[in-house]
């Protein structure tokens, strides 16, 4: 039996005075790569911010590795080893890209098998521009230096908010097979996508989340064969081009 990374029941976040998240349940097993699908406004981003504590969440069940994390600060979830990389990169734009990965860093007797030169052998454009300033980096340059920077972590659960966004298709492959890459090494993965295909051809099982619930889950093969997909509710979003 899969021992389980992430298990959630119950899950409600608010903006405000505003209930985004309803009553959501979901899991994401060790090694597992699971993705959560859903358009614009469905609440995605709410969910992972409420997920490291960000923002404020209420749950019957959050447990990380059999440990109850709902009342943790974000930075102690962070280093129990749940790590997010967020929609909007955050990157440090008057850094250079070697000085943005070595503040994620852990400390050496910390140290993990994601350090700098794994980085560089993983992203190997990052060791082209690694004296280049983050700012000044393409669209798809940028998500991966947030996804590096996010396993300089040293994650056990890698938590990915739309990490194709903004990017041309070409880019799109070399995103998606890298974060396969990363599972393969034993990396637990929610993958939150509006990307549909691509996301569930890279997952084992996956949610659809609207209007901060989930309407549908089950095995990837089952989402991409579903009424939900086939009509297009969900639609077969495409990148906008950033990249040249």
């Amino acid at each position: 039996m899969m021992e389980t990374a992430l298990s959630v029941e119950g899950f409600s976040v608010w903006r405000g005075r505003s209930e985004i998240v309803r009553s959501v349940d979901l899991e994401v097993g060790q090694g597992e790569l699971v993705c959560l699908l859903g358009s614009n406004g469905a609440g995605k981003t709410t969910l992972t911010e409420g997920l490291l504590g960000v923002i404020p969440a209420r749950a019957r069940k959050l447990e990380f590795h059999g440990r109850a994390i709902a009342g943790l600060r974000p930075w102690h979830r962070v280093r129990a080893g749940i790590v997010l990389v967020p929609q909007e990169r955050s990157l440090f734009a008057g850094m250079t890209v070697e000085e943005n990965l070595l503040v994620g860093a852990r400390p050496r007797s910390q140290a993990g098998p994601f350090d700098l030169a794994a980085m560089y052998e993983l992203f190997p454009r990052l060791k082209d521009r690694a004296g280049q300033l983050a700012g000044t980096l393409s669209g798809g340059e940028r998500s991966m230096l947030a996804i590096a920077r996010g396993l300089m972590l040293q994650p056990r659960t890698l938590v990915l908010d739309e990490p194709s966004l903004g990017l041309a298709p070409v880019i799109v492959q070399t995103i998606m097979r890298t974060i396969s890459d990363i599972n393969a090494a034993g990396v637990s993965i929610l993958l939150i996508e509006q990307n549909v295909h691509q996301a569930l051809r890279l997952a084992s099982r996956g949610y659809v989340l609207d209007g901060g619930k989930i309407i549908a889950a089950g095995t990837a093969e089952s989402l991409l064969a579903s009424s939900l997909v086939e009509s297009g509710y969900l639609g077969s979003t495409t990148s906008t081009r950033e990249e040249r």
